[in-house]
């Protein structure tokens, strides 16, 4: 009976701790929706679309900063912010500010979906507005096929930059899993976060 009792232990333990943390990520992860969902109204974009972003760029990080200056939630260049600062004919803007989580993804919201607006005939405006938004628009329009400028497939095969090709790939799945009310278990996020040191160590490009 004990050892039974045990061999139960072992393997229950670890599921239900599992199953705690998965639950915690799942709060985790929507913990900004009453910031997004007003934002994303205003912007006319899907906010389940804004939270994969920020999944992606910062995993809900507001302090986080990139390698090259990226800023907050959703990894705002101070350059890619000037266009709303004007827009919104704000003075003395202080980049600081992208770690507030509202500003941020005021900012973020608004360049995406300016990005996405850009490409109204195209058959997937989200692939070439999420390729804007990594990249900048000038690399995506040297990626539009000159042959098929409205096929989203012929404008994934011109990507040259893996990061940005796999960005896309990345976004549009949690996208389509946000849909489907799923939330990413703990361990997958993981792998993601660690994926491409993984890649980097075997020589590989992630």
């Amino acid at each position: 009976m004990i050892r039974w009792l045990s061999i139960f232990l072992v393997i229950t333990t670890p599921l239900s701790i599992a199953l705690w943390w998965w639950s915690k990520t799942s709060t985790f992860e929507c913990q900004y929706d009453w910031l997004i969902r007003p934002i994303a109204e205003v912007n006319k974009i899907d906010p389940l679309l804004i939270r994969a972003v920020i999944w992606r760029e910062s995993r809900f990080k507001a302090n986080c900063k990139g390698k090259d200056g990226e800023r907050g939630l959703m990894q705002i260049m101070e350059i890619s912010a000037e266009d709303w600062v004007i827009r919104e004919k704000i003075k003395d803007f202080d980049p600081e500010t992208l770690y507030d989580p509202q500003t941020n993804i005021q900012v973020g919201t608004w360049y995406l979906s300016r990005s996405i607006r850009r490409w109204p005939a195209t058959d997937n405006p989200l692939v070439f507005g999420l390729a804007e938004y990594n990249a900048g628009r000038s690399n995506a329009l040297r990626w539009v096929d000159p042959d098929h400028p409205l096929d989203s497939q012929a404008f994934l095969k011109r990507i040259d930059y893996p990061t940005t090709f796999r960005y896309i790939q990345v976004v549009l799945k949690k996208h389509q899993q946000y849909k489907k009310g799923y939330i990413q278990p703990p361990w997958i996020t993981l792998w993601h976060d660690w994926q491409p040191k993984v890649f980097r160590r075997l020589g590989l490009e992630p």
